[in-house]
């Protein structure tokens, strides 16, 4: 059986709308698409207030100022169209909302997977419907790959005449695999998906940036929930509870799951204290 790459059958010409950052991977992602000849559209996600983050790091968040001057200065370089969408209300209702509220039940959330699933992948795809484009691609180190054979090539798993579907797989490099956060994606949204840096190491998109004069080559990494780039995650919670009706009247008198309070154990013997039981979360790292 033969696994390639999806992103490698797609011809000259193919209309792709890039998810772009404004980070190095979406960049070079663009840019390898664009070598093959695809029309390129690259499009950047407003998803939250960047007013709503700590000046010192605002710059720090994917949707910030920096950050979408940052991808519009590599559209450019590439000679490639740009947009800024926003999309703001439906990641606080389908990422933001539920990140606080799992929280607030003692359970640990996975925002990037709620917005792959439910934000960047069906938004996206719907933009690229209106634009006349064929797939939707992004700087995740992914693969997504078809089979091709008959059915004893594939082991009875590809019937003769027919393409398998389209699988998720792990990448070259395995120390930035991120297929764990792409695993809510539909299938047919799969189907339309393009990871073009699948079969690359991390310093060799790097070394590409470099060679291409990309603006990007050298931004560092954010290793931060994006819309919490100060890694204040208390602070967060904190001013979501505030602002959020609903998220406070779920914590009743005494019972306020971000407020510090004893450690007792099941004898009733008070062994220390807590900076509040939300920040103690089943899955936790």
């Amino acid at each position: 059986m033969i696994l390639r790459d999806t992103w490698k059958d797609v011809g000259g010409g193919a209309h792709v709308v890039v998810a772009m950052s404004g980070g190095v991977d979406s960049s070079v992602a663009a840019a390898l698409l664009a070598e093959r000849g695809c029309e390129v559209v690259g499009i950047t996600m407003k998803n939250f207030c960047y007013g709503e983050v700590p000046e010192k790091h605002a710059s720090a968040a994917c949707c910030s100022l920096e950050a979408i001057e940052d991808a519009r200065a590599v559209a450019r370089r590439l000679d490639i169209a740009h947009h800024v969408l926003d999309f703001e209300g439906r990641f606080r209702e389908a990422v933001i909302e539920p990140f606080a509220a799992e929280y607030a039940a003692g359970r640990t959330p996975n925002p990037c997977v709620r917005c792959n699933r439910f934000v960047r992948f069906p938004q996206l795809w719907k933009k690229a419907r209106i634009l006349g484009a064929e797939f939707v691609a992004t700087g995740h180190y992914a693969r997504a790959v078809r089979a091709n054979g008959d059915a004893g090539e594939a082991g009875g798993a590809v019937r003769s005449g027919r393409t398998a579907d389209v699988e998720l797989r792990r990448p070259a490099d395995r120390a930035k695999d991120q297929t764990f956060y792409l695993w809510g994606i539909t299938r047919p949204l799969l189907e339309r998906a393009l990871f073009p840096l699948g079969g690359l190491t991390k310093g060799e998109v790097r070394e590409r940036a470099r060679d291409l004069g990309l603006e990007t080559a050298e931004k560092p990494e954010s290793q931060d929930i994006c819309f919490i780039p100060d890694g204040d995650l208390r602070g967060f919670l904190e001013r979501h509870r505030d602002e959020d009706p609903e998220l406070a009247a779920s914590a009743a008198p005494g019972a306020d799951r971000f407020r510090p309070g004893p450690i007792v154990t099941a004898a009733g013997e008070t062994v220390g204290t807590h900076a509040g039981s939300a920040f103690y979360t089943v899955g936790q790292r």
